[in-house]
C-alpha cells in the first residue's frame, strides 16, 4: 500500500461555509469546499473522486467473558448523499496530475433524517453523520484516500404528533393513580408538566411517588439500551394518607 497514499490524506483539507460548530439543522445545506495538494511524489491513478455526506448507526457486538472477551465495532448507514467530483466509465481510470485542487461542495440533509445521539456509555451505540471526501484508487491492493469530518444534526421535525400520554394504575391497597402527561414530546432545557390524580379510599400511606423518565434505544442491530434521564420523587408527596390528590407537578429536563 506505500506510506506515500497515507501521508496523501494529510494533504486534504475540508473548509465549511457554516463557521464556529459543526451544528446543522435538518433540511439545511452542508456546503464547503475541498482543498488537495497531490504533491506527485507517488502517480495517483483513480477511478472516481467524490465527496459525500453520510449518516451512520454504530454499536458494538462482544464475544467471550472476562479476560477473554472482545468487542468489534459495527457501521450501519442509514442515509448517503454523494456528489461526484470526477469519475470514469467502468474499469477505466484516470492520473491525477500533481498540483493544488479546490473542490466546492453543497449536500442536503433531508428533513426526516433524525438528530445525532450521542454515545452515553464506553461501547454503548450512538448515531453520527459525516462529511467524507473519497479518492478512490483504480488499482484494487492499494488503499483510498479520505478524509473525514464529523457534524452535529438536529431534527427541526417530530416523527411522532404531539399529544397528551396518559397512564392509570390500580394497587392492591386500592390506591387509585392516574397521570397525565401534558404532551408526549420532550424537548431538553423544556419544562414537563405532569398531572396527577390520586384516590386512595382505604387512606393507606404512601411514602412517596416518584417520576422517572427513561430513554430507549434501538439503533439498528444494536442492542436495545435504557437511559435514565430524570428520576425525582414528587414535591410535598411525603408520607401521604389523605383520601385525595389533584395536583400538577413541573420538571426541567
Amino acid at each position: 500500500m506505500g506510506s506515500g497514499f497515507s501521508e496523501l490524506a494529510e494533504n486534504i483539507s475540508l473548509h465549511f461555509d457554516k463557521t464556529g460548530q459543526f451544528i446543522y439543522q435538518t433540511d439545511e445545506i452542508v456546503s464547503g469546499t475541498v482543498k488537495f495538494f497531490n504533491d506527485g511524489k507517488s502517480e495517483l491513478k483513480l477511478k472516481s473522486i467524490f465527496i459525500e455526506l453520510v449518516g451512520e448507526i454504530v454499536y458494538y457486538r462482544t464475544r467471550g467473558s472476562g479476560t477473554s472477551r472482545r468487542a468489534s465495532m459495527h457501521v450501519e448507514t442509514f442515509f448517503t448523499e454523494r456528489q461526484m467530483i470526477r469519475t470514469v466509465e467502468k474499469g477505466d481510470s484516470f492520473i491525477l496530475e500533481s498540483g493544488n485542487y479546490t473542490w466546492p461542495f453543497s449536500l442536503s440533509l433531508v428533513a426526516s433524517l433524525p438528530s445525532t445521539l450521542e454515545q452515553t456509555r464506553h461501547e454503548g451505540p450512538y448515531l453520527r453523520y459525516v462529511v467524507r471526501i473519497q479518492l478512490i484508487q483504480s488499482e484494487w491492493h492499494k488503499k483510498n484516500i479520505q478524509k473525514a469530518c464529523f457534524i452535529t444534526v438536529q431534527s427541526v421535525l417530530s416523527p411522532i404528533p404531539m399529544i397528551e400520554s396518559k397512564d392509570d394504575n390500580k394497587n392492591e391497597k386500592s390506591v387509585h393513580l392516574h397521570a397525565i402527561l401534558q404532551n408526549n414530546i420532550v424537548v431538553a432545557g423544556k419544562k414537563l408538566i405532569l398531572r396527577v390524580d390520586l384516590h386512595n379510599q382505604n387512606r393507606a400511606l404512601i411514602n412517596r411517588i416518584s417520576f422517572t423518565l427513561i430513554q430507549q434505544r434501538l439503533l439498528g442491530s444494536a442492542v436495545k439500551e435504557e437511559l435514565t434521564l430524570l428520576k425525582q420523587n414528587l414535591n410535598g408527596i411525603h408520607d401521604f394518607q389523605d383520601e385525595n390528590l389533584h395536583d400538577k407537578f413541573e420538571f426541567r429536563l
